[in-house]
C-alpha cells in the first residue's frame, strides 16, 4: 500500500495544477475582455471621426478670358477650423491677395478690378457643404494673366477637425485629397490677407 503521506502530495499536487489551470484560463479571459474592449474603443473612435470628418479642397473655375473664381469646399461631414492660410508665388510669401493681382498683372495697365474678393482666417469655420470663395474676378485682361501666374502659385490650407486631427490641401498638390498632419502651425506673419484689391 502507499503511504498516506505519499497520497496527500499527489493530491495537494494534482489541486495544485488544477488551480494554475484555472489561473491561467481567467487571466487569458482578462486579456481577451481587455483587447476587445480596446477594439470596440477604437472602433468607437473611428466612427466618431467619420462623423466630424471636414474635407477641403480647392475648386477653380474658369468662363473663358473673362472670369475665373478660386474657392475653398468643405465637402466633409463636420466643420473645418481653419488655422493657417498661406500662399506663395515662386517659393516667395505673398501676404495678401492684392500683391498677388500686382504681381499677376506685371506691367499691365490695369486701373480697376471687377469682382469679388474674400479670406481665411485662422479661427473661421467652414461648416459642411459650405465655401469660401477667395476671388471671382471678372476681367478680360487681368483673367489671362492670372492664369498665367497660377501654376507658379501654391496656395495651403491647413485645418482641424473638432476633435483636433488636422490636414493640409495644397493647390499645387499631385492630387486633391488632404495631407494627414499631425497638428497645424501656428498663425504667422505670412497668412493670407485681403489686401488694397487697387491695381493702380
Amino acid at each position: 500500500m502507499r503511504d498516506p503521506e505519499e497520497l496527500e502530495q499527489r493530491s495537494t499536487r494534482a489541486w495544485l495544477r488544477i488551480d494554475l489551470l484555472i489561473a491561467i484560463s481567467a487571466l487569458l479571459i482578462s486579456a481577451l475582455t481587455a483587447a476587445t474592449s480596446l477594439y470596440q474603443t477604437h472602433v468607437i473612435a473611428d466612427q466618431l471621426s467619420s462623423s466630424v470628418w471636414p474635407y477641403l479642397g480647392f475648386t477653380t473655375n474658369r468662363t473663358g478670358n473673362s472670369e475665373l473664381s478660386v474657392a475653398v469646399e468643405n465637402d466633409g461631414l463636420g466643420p473645418a477650423i481653419i488655422r493657417t492660410v498661406e500662399l506663395t508665388v515662386d517659393d516667395k510669401p505673398v501676404r495678401d491677395l492684392g500683391a498677388f493681382l500686382h504681381i499677376a498683372k506685371g506691367s499691365a495697365n490695369l486701373t480697376k478690378v471687377e469682382g469679388e474678393f474674400g479670406s481665411l482666417s485662422p479661427g473661421e469655420v467652414v461648416r459642411p457643404g459650405d465655401s469660401r470663395r477667395l476671388m471671382d474676378v471678372k476681367n478680360v485682361t487681368l483673367v489671362p494673366l492670372i492664369v498665367k501666374v497660377l501654376p507658379h502659385s501654391r496656395l495651403q490650407v491647413c485645418y482641424c477637425s473638432l476633435l483636433e486631427q488636422c490636414w493640409t490641401i495644397r493647390s499645387d498638390a499631385p492630387t486633391d485629397y488632404p495631407e494627414k498632419t499631425g497638428r497645424c502651425a501656428r498663425p504667422g506673419p505670412n497668412e493670407l490677407q485681403l489686401g488694397d484689391l487697387s491695381t493702380s
